[in-house]
């Protein structure tokens, strides 16, 4: 806790050469306490840490200028109680990233310490209701929003992968209002999604080549089963399909009645018969010469 007195130079006198003496007071006592290091000062400011340093006392300063022989009256300040009104400044911060998720660790700050050899002692044991506000800002949705942590190690999850979060984080302790001094923005990016990388891999490089594969042979499966099985496609109706016979298999026999249909031509040597005899021949069909030669021409329809 560094507890430092400051002040402005009296009005008409800046840049002359004016001095200040400073004085502090514990409240309970009876004195006024001078300190050494800030009598005659040029100076606007005393640190009084090394005086204050007990958080559960309250303390009193007042200031004085002087010029040549000349003084002013005491400048005094309200009644300062450290425990309550001291401004705690932001924890050390650590983040660590994954995939979908950011690990924030919280580490309180010290008391000052008066000699780097004192023991240290964390603010948190000063504190015991210390709380950290934590503000998260997602650089691509341009969305923020604020969480309250008691403990030191905050993981926020259902992240998206491979984007940049800026993390701030304030110190506050519930109680009097006092002034808060934030953290200074920290960013880190999530990692990479190497789950969908290897994800899309296998769709692109093996479950798609083999689903079209497959697709295509089923369409062609299946086209040839209905071409078979399934066609529309009839045979002649004028064919009838036979499934057995002596040798057990199938054939086609007409559906119509078997017609021979004869045509008779006769090829007569001599050509010098008469009309007369080829109307007698054409009286007696069923008597024929069997010298004369005759062709048959059967057609079967």
């Amino acid at each position: 806790m560094r507890n430092i007195l400051q002040w402005s130079p009296p009005e008409g006198l800046q840049g002359t050469e004016v001095t200040y003496t400073v004085q502090y007071f514990i409240y309970g006592q009876k004195k006024w306490l001078n300190k050494s290091e800030c009598r005659n000062i040029s100076r606007t400011c005393c640190d009084l840490s090394v005086e204050t340093s007990d958080y559960e006392h309250q303390y009193y300063a007042k200031v004085k200028a002087i010029r040549e022989t000349n003084c002013s009256k005491w400048a005094e300040t309200g009644r300062f109680y450290p425990f309550l009104e001291t401004q705690i400044g932001p924890p050390g911060i650590v983040l660590m990233t994954d995939e979908r998720s950011i690990s924030i660790v919280l580490t309180a700050l010290e008391k000052w310490k008066r000699n780097p050899e004192d023991r240290s002692l964390s603010m948190k044991q000063i504190y015991s209701n210390l709380k950290y506000n934590v503000s998260i800002y997602n650089t691509q949705s341009n969305r923020t929003w604020s969480q309250c942590v008691t403990n030191q190690t905050l993981v926020l999850g259902w992240l998206e992968p491979d984007t940049l979060y800026c993390v701030h984080v304030e110190s506050f302790v519930p109680g009097p209002p006092r002034l808060a001094r934030p953290s200074e923005k920290l960013c880190v990016c999530t990692l990479k999604d190497q789950t969908s990388a290897v994800k899309v891999k296998i769709i692109f490089w093996y479950v798609l080549p083999i689903s079209v594969t497959v697709f295509l042979f089923s369409v062609m499966g299946y086209s040839m089963y209905r071409y078979i099985h399934v066609g529309k496609e009839k045979h002649p109706a004028n064919l009838i399909l036979i499934y057995g016979n002596e040798f057990d298999k199938r054939f086609f026999v007409p559906a119509e009645k078997i017609v021979l249909y004869f045509i008779i031509l006769n090829i007569v040597e001599d050509s010098n018969i008469s009309h007369q005899d080829v109307s007698v021949r054409g009286k007696s069909n069923d008597v024929w010469d069997l010298n004369e030669p005759l062709i048959h021409l059967s057609m079967a329809i």
